[in-house]
C-alpha cells in the first residue's frame, strides 16, 4: 500500500486545523469532501501534524535507546489498514503478513492510541426474548399496583455449583508493593484432587429457604 500523496498530506493537515485539532470531526469533513478518496485513520490527523511540527516531515526521527529510529509512516499505514479490517487480529500474525517485527507492530499501535480490550461475555438474546422480558415486566409493575402484596408471594431460587477452586477474579486480585521489588505472590487453583457441590437456595419475602445440597451430577431425575 503507498503512502500518502503530498495533496493528501496537506488535505490532511488542512482539515485537522479546519476542526480545530478535533481529529474525529477532521475525518468525518474530509471523508464527506473527498467521498472517494481512501479514508485515513482519525490517528493519521493528528499524527502527521505532530510530525509536521517536530520536524518539518512526515517522517521523524526518533531517539531509541541511544540510537535514532526512522519511522516509515507507509509501514504504519500497512500496519493500521490490517486492524482496521479485523480488530481481531493478533501483532504476531499482522508481523509475520507484513515481514517485520512484532515490536515495531506494538510501537505503531501503541504511538496510534490504539490499545486491546477484552469482550464482555453476555447472555445470548433469542428472537423474541427483549419483547417477553417487557411483558413480565409490565405485567410485574401491574400486578404489584394491584396487590401490593404480590411480589412477596413469590418464591426467587437458584443454584450453583461450588469447586475447590473457588471463583476468582484475577482482574481485582492486586497485591501492592513498592516498585521493583515484586513479591512474586500466588494464587493455588486447578488442583488434582477436586470435589464439588450442588446448592439450591430459595428466598420468599424476607425468609431464606434452604440451603439444599443437590447431587454431584444433575439430570431429570435427580432434579425431579
Amino acid at each position: 500500500m503507498a503512502a500518502y500523496q503530498f495533496e493528501e498530506y496537506a488535505d490532511i493537515l488542512y482539515f485537522y486545523g479546519f476542526a480545530d485539532g478535533d481529529a474525529a470531526a477532521a475525518r468525518r469533513e474530509y471523508q464527506r469532501r473527498f467521498p472517494n478518496r481512501r479514508l485515513p485513520d482519525v490517528s493519521v490527523f493528528g499524527e502527521t501534524y505532530r510530525r509536521i511540527r517536530e520536524s518539518g516531515s512526515v517522517q521523524r526521527r526518533q531517539a531509541n535507546a541511544g540510537r535514532p529510529q526512522v519511522r516509515n509512516p507507509v509501514q504504519e499505514e500497512e500496519i493500521l489498514e490490517l486492524f482496521r479490517a479485523d480488530g481481531t487480529i493478533s501483532t504476531r500474525e499482522v508481523a509475520h503478513q507484513l515481514g517485520m517485527s512484532q515490536w515495531k507492530v506494538w510501537f505503531t499501535l501503541h504511538s496510534s492510541r490504539l490499545y486491546p480490550y477484552h469482550y464482555t461475555p453476555v447472555h445470548a438474546i433469542e428472537e423474541g426474548d427483549p419483547r417477553r422480558r417487557l411483558d413480565f415486566c409490565r405485567f410485574l409493575v401491574n400486578a404489584d399496583i394491584e396487590d401490593p402484596e404480590y411480589l412477596k408471594k413469590i418464591l426467587w431460587t437458584d443454584e450453583s455449583n461450588f469447586d475447590r477452586d473457588g471463583i476468582t477474579n484475577y482482574h481485582n486480585l492486586h497485591f501492592w508493593a513498592p516498585k521493583g521489588q515484586n513479591p512474586r505472590k500466588s494464587n493455588e487453583g486447578a488442583h488434582q484432587h477436586r470435589f464439588s457441590l450442588n446448592v439450591w437456595m430459595g428466598i420468599m419475602h424476607d425468609k431464606l429457604i434452604g440451603p439444599f445440597f443437590l447431587p454431584a451430577r444433575l439430570n431429570g431425575i435427580a432434579y425431579g
